[in-house]
């Protein structure tokens, strides 16, 4: 095992200090982020209206319905929910990388603190790649903190053979793998006791009554977890089956052709750069050693070309960031799959490299089975997070990247002899993965985000809402968010009772507010060459169908383009007009380009139209 043969060292204090230089430098961005940008046509202002409204809104996951009650702390503000979940995913997997290292390192060996940073360093900075996406808590950000605790109960078990702490990591682990996507709680449920099983074989453990108590835990967890959203589950199942055939149906055949299109796609190109100069390499040292001559050549040139082949990759990344043409950005995109292939697959190639390097010279190959395993338990456990979503699983997945990033700190400390030789290649690692991961948080949470305007237009604050305060967004969008209340106000609207239907994409509308939704709040556009909006119309109307009101209630609709036939018909099935109705301009809203909407930009204009009835 590599750790045995590290020797006293002392470890170098310039990576100490410029890794948590880097880790802080890369926080304060991200805490800074938070204060501005909402993303009121977008994912986020759905994630936000289910958070604050908790149990009383039907939705196809669990991810708001205990954490709303957190929520009320800091009354459902959006910056609020925002550092909520960067502090779950930040005490999450630090608890994975500790327990991960004590693992490696064998725990009753004496370990360096200074050692301990730099590697926690590495895997912070890694672990932020997240924030390719929505900082808001979400079901999304669910299963990155499900698998950080899984991983972290995985390994305190085998570290401490303490049944208790390790039961409540795993349990808690389960917990946010329900709340989040059905396809991903059932890969955790089965994965756990199977790892547990494997692990305890290649170490000699009995681990079977550990085994049988998680399950019985887990079977336990899970009643108590469907009994307390009976009602829920209830409302939901008559139209579970629309929903599907309105979003993520034949999910398998996607995810197959996604990753033959990363495996093929140029920027999976440093792999194979990296095979074939190491099978280059050693065939030339092999014809060398059989001439019986010298070769003045070492393996450091291999390591310099692929170095600087990653260079020219990342610069031609940047040259795309900031080109407005997807969420996430295509330069955000790619930078983010391609962290995921280098620190997946160095170890695999540097593994290579010194099997085929020892085959040559005669030399023994040493095997490192705790990397092994803590290779095999993060990585495979982490690939699990992408399913269940119909966008891009290779990118979802790469939002795990901090439990991912685990076993590569791992291998960086055994081949720098615990950070104290190999200087070069450590600060070399830090650079590159700081530098793609400030650009990814950059581009995404700052510069432009989701689809609303650029940074310099979000210089306004939405006097009325209660859950916008400290919030910057463009003047358009602050304007139109205080019209909506104060109109309601001047209605009367209840909040108890009375309800708005919006359509399209005017969800943040709706959350802003402390109105409920008539049906779903997030309605978005038809969209034929999107394969989760091409059947959007009918997920609209089974939510419509289902929609709960009073007799007396008053419902609103907050338009942003007229009802399509479809949506219209399925509306008039429920509501009927009430006199006297109002038609008022309310504001409107700059949505940038994007493959939503063809990536045409548009002006859209907010009217309120009601009050309807139910029939």
């Amino acid at each position: 095992m590599l750790t045995d043969k590290i020797k006293d060292k002392k470890t170098s204090p310039l990576i100490l200090l410029i890794s948590t230089i880097l880790v802080t430098c890369i926080t304060c961005l991200i805490i800074y982020s938070f204060f501005s940008n909402y993303g009121i046509t977008d994912d986020e202002a759905f994630y936000h209206y289910f958070l604050i409204h908790g149990f009383s809104e039907t939705t196809f996951t669990f991810f708001h319905t205990f954490i709303h009650f957190l929520g009320k702390i800091f009354d459902h503000n959006l910056i609020g929910y925002r550092l909520l979940n960067f502090l779950l995913i930040v005490i999450s997997i630090n608890l994975a990388a500790y327990n991960s290292f004590l693992f490696y390192t064998k725990k009753d060996n004496s370990i360096s603190s200074k050692d301990l940073l730099i590697f926690l360093n590495i895997v912070n900075v890694a672990s932020y790649a997240f924030y390719a996406f929505i900082p808001t808590f979400s079901y999304t950000s669910s299963t990155i903190i499900s698998i950080n605790l899984w991983v972290a109960g995985i390994f305190y078990y085998f570290n401490n053979k303490g049944e208790f702490w390790s039961t409540v990591l795993i349990i808690s682990s389960i917990y946010f793998a329900l709340i989040s996507r059905v396809h991903f709680a059932a890969a955790v449920y089965l994965v756990t006791p199977i790892t547990l099983l494997l692990v305890s074989h290649k170490l000699g453990y009995s681990s079977k009554k550990f085994i049988y108590k998680i399950l019985i835990l887990s079977f336990c967890l899970t009643i108590i977890f469907l009994l307390i959203h009976s009602q829920y589950i209830r409302d939901i199942l008559p139209i579970i089956g629309l929903l599907s055939s309105g979003s993520h149906e034949s999910l398998s055949h996607l995810y197959l052709e996604q990753i033959k299109q990363f495996i093929t796609h140029k920027d999976f190109q440093i792999v194979y750069i990296c095979i074939f100069s190491i099978f280059i390499f050693h065939f030339i040292k092999y014809i060398f050693i059989k001439l019986n001559k010298n070769l003045y050549f070492s393996g450091s040139i291999i390591f310099t070309v692929i170095f600087l082949s990653i260079f020219s990759d990342l610069s031609g990344f940047y040259g795309h960031l900031f080109k407005i043409n997807g969420t996430p950005s295509d330069g955000s995109h790619r930078i983010a799959r391609y962290l995921l292939i280098l620190i997946t697959l160095t170890p695999i190639a540097h593994n290579i490299y010194t099997y085929i390097d020892n085959k040559i010279t005669g030399c023994a190959n040493m095997k490192d089975d705790r990397l092994l395993i803590l290779y095999c338990v993060c990585i495979i456990g982490s690939f699990f997070t992408g399913l269940g979503t119909g966008s891009n699983i290779v990118l979802w997945t790469s939002f795990s990247l901090g439990a991912i990033s685990i076993p590569f700190a791992i291998f960086l400390y055994s081949q720098t002899n615990a950070f104290g030789s190999r200087k070069m290649l450590t600060l070399l690692t830090l650079f590159v993965i700081s530098l793609s991961v400030s650009g990814i948080i950059y581009r995404e949470q700052i510069y432009q985000y989701r689809r609303n305007t650029l940074s310099s237009e979000q210089m306004f604050y939405s006097i009325e809402s209660p859950h916008l305060k400290h919030i910057r967004i463009d003047k358009d969008s602050a304007e139109s968010i205080d019209k909506l209340i104060l109109t309601l106000r001047e209605l009367s609207f209840d909040y108890n009772k009375d309800k708005i239907f919006a359509y399209t994409d005017v969800a943040g509308l709706v959350s802003s507010t402390k109105a409920k939704s008539f049906g779903e709040v997030w309605n978005q556009e038809a969209f034929g060459n999107f394969r989760e909006l091409k059947n959007i119309e009918t997920k609209i109307c089974a939510y419509l169908r289902s929609a709960k009101a009073s007799k007396d209630s008053k419902i609103y609709l907050l338009l942003s383009r007229p009802l399509t036939n479809k949506v219209n018909k399925c509306l008039n099935e429920r509501v009927l007009t009430k006199e006297p109705q109002i038609n008022t301009f309310i504001g409107k809203i700059e949505i940038i380009p994007m493959i939503y909407n063809d990536f045409t930009k548009e002006h859209k204009e907010i009217r309120l139209i009601g009050p309807y009835q139910l029939k």
